[in-house]
This record gives structure tokens, C-alpha cells and sequence, in this order.
């Protein structure tokens, strides 16, 4: 658990021992990026945050 403004918040750091290197794709954004950015913000954040911050961010 972490604080993040003064909530605590779940969320697991990345183990660069488990990181595979692998072709790059050929698009950095789109439908995926999104689905990816919500899922993770859904776990961190919480749904009301969430939704505020893609409002703010596009």
C-alpha cells in the first residue's frame, strides 16, 4: 500500500527481473492504450478518480 494524495492505494511495483524483450509494435496508442490506462487506473485509483483524470487528460 502507498499514499497517494492523502488516500492509500494498492498497487505493485514492476520486477525488472520478469521484463521480455520482444519486437515492437506497430502502434503506440489507440483502443489498447486506453483499455490498458483504464484498467489501471480502476485498480489503483478507484472508478470516481478514474473517470475525472481521462476527462482531464483528453
Amino acid at each position: 500500500m502507498s499514499n497517494v494524495r492523502g488516500r492509500r492505494v494498492e498497487f505493485d511495483d514492476i520486477d525488472e527481473n520478469d521484463l521480455v524483450i520482444s519486437e515492437p509494435k506497430t502502434a503506440a496508442a489507440g483502443l489498447k492504450a486506453g483499455e490498458v490506462a483504464f484498467e489501471r487506473g480502476l485498480r489503483q485509483g478507484g472508478a470516481s478518480r478514474t473517470v475525472r483524470s481521462m476527462f482531464r487528460v483528453n
